[in-house]
């Protein structure tokens, strides 16, 4: 069989394509919808007696855990779909291969509850709300460190990019640093418990939202940069 024979049988080889159809406002509703639901779940733990624990926000190893580590892969896959848009070989298809593995390391961490168990790993005396939160300083010289690494690279991109990446890094780093060591002074001071979990809660959506952010706007990037998802199935049997 010739190379112009086994082109044509190939093309005649019955194909179907399935396209994944998820608009950025369908992911958006989604999301909007999932976090109705756990701040549902949060409010009825918190009226409950005795406190439902493991339904509030604040909690581990729970849904609201799982749906943040979720969100967190879903930026890490948004952002791999980023660098296969890139020319292969390139600086920019390489830089965001490592952004990439930035939330896919959060996901893990949502999982395994790392910089929740340093507190217990870290023990000192003299401790206050801040400096008894051992993940604090380190996760802001962390931070730092991705600034230097990344910044200049994401404030080369489009407005839109800079725009999802900005907000959405504030909005996490405002409920995971910020609030969180607010909660803190006012723990120290002897406030209220129920004070403390409609603060974490405060906390907790902000990060989930600054997740959403950034994971929703980078694939709503990628779609205008023209990459599709798509499923498809070849058919074994040739065609006759």
């Amino acid at each position: 069989m010739s190379s112009t024979e086994a082109r044509t049988a190939c093309s005649e080889v019955p194909q179907r394509t399935v396209g994944l159809g998820l608009s950025t406002a369908r992911v958006a509703a989604a999301f909007g919808v999932a976090l109705l639901v756990l701040n549902a779940l949060n409010l009825y733990a918190l009226v409950s007696d005795p406190v439902v624990e493991w339904l509030l926000l604040s909690s581990e190893s729970n849904p609201s855990t799982w749906f943040s580590s979720f969100v967190l892969l879903v930026a890490a896959g948004a952002l791999l779909l980023l660098a296969f848009s890139e020319p292969e070989g390139t600086t920019a298809r390489r830089r965001w291969k490592q952004m990439a593995l930035v939330p896919l390391l959060l996901s893990l961490d949502e999982v395994a509850e790392t910089h929740e168990r340093m507190g217990y790993w870290v023990q000192f005396d003299g401790a206050t709300s801040i400096t008894g939160r051992v993940w604090v300083l380190p996760g802001v010289l962390v931070l730092a460190g991705l600034g230097l690494l990344f910044g200049s690279f994401v404030f080369q991109q489009s407005r839109r990019v800079v725009a999802v990446l900005v907000v959405g890094a504030a909005l996490t780093i405002g409920g995971g640093v910020i609030v969180e060591t607010i909660g803190g002074v006012l723990q120290e001071h002897g406030h209220r418990m129920m004070t403390l979990r409609v603060l974490t809660t405060i906390e907790e959506n902000l990060e989930m939202l600054g997740i959403g952010v950034a994971a929703i706007g980078l694939l709503d990037v990628a779609g205008r940069r023209g990459i599709r998802l798509d499923v498809r199935r070849v058919d074994s049997t040739p065609a006759e």
